[in-house]
């Protein structure tokens, strides 16, 4: 093409081909890549590029350059400017078409990306972010074309692909085993001697052997007494308590264990042990270094109390994301929006206008009855005294609600409530005595009989009979 195309690298799929500018979602499968750059160098107006977009289904924009304007194609929610004036958003349309003279510059996708550094692209297959197309130099057929920017690794040392989609960094990680498989293994450290406040002091053989200290049932989890080649108490012995040395015995109690006289057979007196220091651990006979299975246990509940971390803040549940595949972007906690929107609607965070894509559209709205009772539009809802369904969308029937009509005011079906795309719509069922919306601000309308009508979150609709209905966001508990 004559103009300059230009690109902010991204996940999307730009086909350019000719007078023709096609980008498709990340989803292209690249044989349909090759198809399209093909059928893409054969369009020369409007309707040559309508009909290949028809053909694949995850295009997003179509542009080529006739004689007389440039031509823009794009479907609902995908942003574009044509030098620097925004393009409308044309709700209720599958296609967006835009004529800008000849020599407009049109940016277009996520247009925040192009403030950055952007690429030339001559024809050829790219991932991008956004695109736009520029006049071309006057003299750019004479001189050579620059050489294209190359763009710093990432940090992580990751490589970019052919199109420009990060890999996985295999060949630095093979790289980094290779070198240090060939380098000089590390010399082990030599053991160092143990402390010598570390080995207990020598001590009087008793006269039978001290029971042992059962052991535990099983191993203690994440307690390691030492390692090979030097001496490292797992936990920090000085927090605990040296236990109390069981006091000698007195020297006539020494004396009358050796009399063979029958004073023999009477129970020896032993001295009571000394009584241990307030809160200290009672750890029986060992060289206060040693650590109990009951103390270890104990220990590693206190720091794992310590540990624990502070209870998460409640996160914002959204609706679940059940509905038909619509275009769609991500806010930075993965909730979905419709195209365009800056702050997610279910928590307020921002929303990231590169991650458009096909996902299942979560629950919108719902209709608030007189009741209280709140009913799910994803599907569509008919509401009248007799309720039937007279379309099927994606395989499913829409809700049929009663509403009570004691004069018969409301019609047997009066009123269908649904969701296009993301547009909530009211279509009067050619009903006897017809609807009202009634929104803040504006004067009550009556909906004209089979037209739909676009509503805002907050409208109301008078049916008659005193019954109205409201309009509210879905809440998380809202299921489809």
């Amino acid at each position: 093409m004559s103009a300059r195309l230009e690109y902010a690298p991204g996940e999307a799929w730009c086909v350019a081909a000719g007078a023709a500018v096609v980008v498709c979602e990340r989803d292209l499968p690249p044989v349909r890549a090759r198809a399209l750059y093909d059928a893409a160098a054969t369009v020369r107006d409007a309707e040559g590029l309508r009909t290949i977009l028809g053909l694949e289904p995850t295009a997003l924009i179509g542009l080529v350059d006739t004689p007389g304007a440039r031509v823009l194609l794009r479907r609902h929610g995908v942003p574009a400017t044509a030098d620097d004036a925004t393009l409308p958003d044309r709700f209720g349309e599958e296609w967006a078409l835009d004529e800008t003279a000849p020599d407009a510059v049109v940016d277009a996708g996520g247009l925040a990306a192009l403030a950055g550094q952007t690429l030339p692209l001559e024809g050829g297959v790219a991932r991008v972010a956004a695109v736009r197309i520029a006049p071309g130099s006057a003299d750019a057929a004479s001189e050579p074309a620059p050489p294209a920017p190359v763009a710093e690794a990432p940090d992580d040392e990751a490589r970019f692909g052919a199109f420009g989609q990060t890999l996985p960094p295999r060949a630095v990680a093979a790289e980094r085993a290779e070198a240090e498989a060939g380098g000089a293994p590390a010399e082990a450290p030599a053991a160092p001697s143990a402390p010598a406040e570390q080995v207990a002091p020598s001590a009087p053989e008793p006269a039978s052997p001290p029971a042992r200290e059962p052991e535990p049932d099983g191993p203690i989890g994440g307690l390691i007494d030492s390692v090979p080649g030097f001496i490292k108490p797992a936990i920090d012995v000085s927090e605990i308590a040296p236990a109390p040395r069981a006091a000698a015995p007195s020297r006539e109690a020494a004396e009358a264990s050796q009399r063979p006289d029958a004073g023999a057979t009477r129970p020896v007196p032993v001295a009571e042990p000394a009584a241990s220091a307030p809160g200290a651990l009672d750890m029986g006979d060992h060289d206060g270094m040693t650590i109990t299975a009951e103390q270890a246990r104990r220990l590693q509940a206190e720091r794992a109390a310590a540990a624990q971390p502070p209870a998460a803040p409640a996160q914002h549940a959204g609706p679940p994301a059940t509905g038909p595949l619509v275009l769609s972007t991500l806010c930075a906690s993965g909730h979905v929006n419709a195209p365009g929107t800056t702050a997610c609607t279910t928590c307020g965070a921002p929303v990231d206008d590169r991650s458009a894509a096909q996902r299942r559209r979560p629950e919108v709205a719902v209709v608030v009855l007189p009741s209280g009772e709140r009913v799910p539009l994803g599907r569509g809802v008919v509401l009248g005294r007799r309720p039937r369904s007279r379309r099927v969308e994606d395989g499913r029937v829409p809700r049929l609600v009663t509403v009570e009509s004691p004069s018969e005011d409301i019609s047997r079906s009066h009123l269908e409530l649904r969701v296009d795309d993301w547009n909530l719509v009211a279509v009067d069922l050619s009903s006897t005595n017809g609807t009202l919306l009634l929104r803040e601000g504006s004067a009550p309308q009556r909906l004209r009989p089979e037209a739909a009508t676009i509503l805002q979150l907050g409208d109301r609709l008078d049916l008659g009979d005193s019954v109205v209905v409201a309009i509210e966001p879905a809440r998380a508990e809202d299921a489809q």
